[in-house]
């Protein structure tokens, strides 16, 4: 599945940059642990994949899960569209993927 391996690489350096922009641009440490913590989960969830796939994706939904969940919490809180609205919208977007490509592999061929 190398579109859900793209979409998952994009999400993770997304957030990998988001948390760098955080703590550079705000100070912000938690971005920065946050950010960067949860990008490398997401990457190696999609490195691990290409061997291990259910591992792989099932790490890569845990992390693109933990960014949801903080982020919407976020947004509840600030109602701020950026970065907290966004991200949570991005990471629905791509928990819709990993449901996607699931069902995709399971179509018998």
């Amino acid at each position: 599945m190398r579109w859900l391996d793209g979409v998952l690489i994009a999400f993770g350096i997304v957030n990998l940059l988001g948390g760098l922009y955080g703590y550079f641009g705000a100070g912000s440490m938690m971005s920065l642990i946050g950010g960067v913590g949860t990008g490398i989960v997401v990457i190696a969830g999609a490195a691990l994949a290409k061997s291990h796939p259910s591992a792989g994706y099932g790490l890569a939904t845990v992390g693109t899960l933990l960014v949801g969940i903080m982020m919407l919490k976020r947004y509840l809180e600030t109602q701020k569209v950026m970065p907290a609205l966004m991200l949570t919208v991005l990471s629905a977007v791509v928990l819709v993927c990993l449901v996607v490509g699931h069902f995709a592999a399971r179509k018998p061929a």
